[in-house]
C-alpha cells in the first residue's frame, strides 16, 4: 500500500502559517485601501463621530472586514471589533490590531459572556463596538442576540451600518464574503439609532435590526 503523502501547506492547514505573515499582509492591505474611494453618508459620519455617547454599530459579516478597514484611522481607533476565538480569528485579530482597531475576542458560541462584558467596558470608555450580527457562523443575514443583549446591558443605542462596494468579488463562503476590487467606491451608510428598552423582547430588537440592515444594504 503506497504511503500517503502529507501536505505541507493548504488553506485549511492554517496552523502552519507563521504569525509574522500578518505584517506584510497588513502593508499590502494599506496599499490596496489607498486605491479605494470612500464616501461617508452624513448619517454615518455623524454617528461615527459621536464623542458624547458611543453607540453600538451593527453590520453584516460579509462586509465588515473590508468596509471597516477603509474608514479613516481616527475613526478606526474608536471602534472595537468582536472577533471569534477560532483559529481563523487569530489572524483576523492580529490584522485588526495592525489597522489600529481595538479587539475583543469571543462570539455567541465561544466566550460569549466575557466578550459581552468586555464590550460593555469599551462602551464605558466611549469606544463603539462594531458587531457582525450574523457572525461568526451564520446563517447569513440572520441577526443573533448579542447586539440586543449589549444594548440592554449598556443602555446604548444600536446604529445599523452598511458598507456597499461599487465593484467586488464574492467568495464561496457561508457569508458570501465581499471583497472590493482595486479603485472601487466604498459607501458607508447608517440608519436611525435603535433604542432598546429593558423590557423589550430580544427577538423584537433582532427583527427590527434585520429589517433596517436589509433596507440599507439592498
Amino acid at each position: 500500500m503506497p504511503k500517503r503523502r502529507r501536505k505541507i501547506f493548504t488553506l485549511k492547514n492554517k496552523r502552519r502559517l507563521p504569525a509574522w505573515l500578518a505584517y506584510p499582509l497588513s502593508w499590502l492591505g494599506h496599499l490596496l485601501f489607498l486605491s479605494y474611494r470612500l464616501k461617508l453618508e452624513p448619517e454615518a459620519e455623524a454617528a461615527l463621530a459621536n464623542a458624547e455617547q458611543a453607540p453600538i454599530f451593527a453590520c453584516w459579516h460579509n462586509r465588515i472586514i473590508f468596509g471597516a478597514a477603509a474608514l479613516p484611522s481616527r475613526q478606526r481607533r474608536r471602534l472595537a471589533l468582536l472577533i471569534s476565538r477560532s483559529r481563523d480569528g487569530e489572524y483576523i485579530a492580529t490584522l485588526a490590531r495592525l489597522f489600529k482597531f481595538q479587539v475583543v475576542r469571543g462570539s455567541s458560541s465561544r466566550g460569549g459572556a466575557p466578550a459581552l462584558l468586555a464590550l460593555k467596558r469599551a462602551l464605558d470608555e466611549d469606544v463603539s463596538p462594531l458587531i457582525a450580527v450574523d457572525g461568526p457562523r451564520g446563517p447569513r443575514y440572520s441577526v443573533h442576540s448579542g447586539a440586543a443583549s449589549l444594548a440592554r446591558l449598556s443602555s446604548r443605542p444600536i446604529v445599523p451600518l452598511c458598507f456597499s462596494f461599487s465593484r467586488y468579488i464574492e467568495l464561496k463562503s457561508w457569508d458570501a464574503m465581499r471583497i472590493p476590487l482595486p479603485f472601487a467606491r466604498i459607501r458607508v451608510s447608517a440608519a436611525a439609532a435603535l433604542y432598546v428598552d429593558k423590557d423589550c423582547p430580544p427577538d423584537h430588537v433582532q427583527a427590527a435590526l434585520a429589517q433596517e440592515l436589509n433596507r440599507l444594504c439592498n
